[in-house]
């Protein structure tokens, strides 16, 4: 339901401005995530890159990666209008650790 809203929301977006661009992204690995925002950064360098990271934890944190690798990258933060606290997340037994280099 909410990914239908937002593409709405993009269609009338688009209708009155034409810079409107859709871009996808990895949900699952922070390094392809950093990879595909840095490109869609390098594809207007003139310009800054505000992005606003609402998917996965994983996905947010590739945005962070990219904002520290180019200073024309912001990170901008929107409180959920509505959480689905039941259904958000249960604790499990295992975690993911990455290594980062530089």
């Amino acid at each position: 339901m909410f990914f239908k809203r937002v593409e709405r929301f993009l269609e009338r977006q688009s209708l009155t401005q034409v810079d409107v661009e859709l871009f996808e992204f990895s949900c699952m690995n922070p390094i392809d995530t950093k990879h595909d925002v840095l490109n869609l950064a390098q594809r207007n360098p003139l310009y800054n890159t505000v992005i606003c990271p609402m998917n996965t934890k994983f996905s947010t944190v590739g945005a962070g990666l990219a904002a520290i690798d180019n200073d024309h990258i912001q990170i901008a933060y929107t409180e959920a209008a509505e959480y689905n606290e039941q259904g958000y997340s249960t604790p499990g037994d295992t975690a993911t650790i990455f290594q980062f280099k530089k």
